[in-house]
């Protein structure tokens, strides 16, 4: 009896056991090209989340810039993984309100580098397209500054 409750137990926290989360600090040059042809060049500093479990992976800014995308594999329909041990990369495509968006978020984990991308073609098809690379580095969550 012992065996099972002990097997059932490890059963059903197999999902918490799995479960990692990573913190990144990511310096990245973006560029944001318009339909019309104008383009803007930003350095911004992104945070980013990196959540594994057996049932996917989810990579979210938690910065306030707005300009990078978060992807993920959780309930996505419309997922593209083709992570592997030496890197992140999740693409996801998802309408909303009759825009199109394509999101792309690609990081070596050996080097650091990080290639994020989302292009929102608007029911006007006018498109505006981020693309951005940088370099990430792992914040140590075990040492607090405050």
């Amino acid at each position: 009896m012992k065996k099972l409750f002990l097997f059932l137990v490890l059963i059903f926290t197999s999902k918490i056991l799995y479960a990692g989360q990573i913190k990144l600090s990511c310096d990245i040059k973006l560029n944001i090209t318009y339909s019309s042809g104008s383009e803007e060049n930003k350095n911004i500093r992104e945070i980013y989340e990196i959540e594994e479990t057996s049932s996917g992976i989810s990579i979210i800014p938690v910065s306030n810039t707005g300009l990078s995308p978060s992807v993920s594999t959780y309930r996505t329909e419309n997922s593209i993984n083709n992570s592997d041990q030496n890197k992140w990369d999740i693409k996801n495509k998802h309408t909303n309100q009759g825009n199109s968006h394509f999101t792309s978020v690609i990081i070596d984990r050996n080097s650091g580098q990080i290639f994020t991308s989302h292009e929102m073609i608007k029911k006007d098809n006018k498109s505006t397209i981020f693309t951005g690379t940088g370099i990430c580095e792992k914040v140590d969550t075990q040492k607090k500054k405050f």
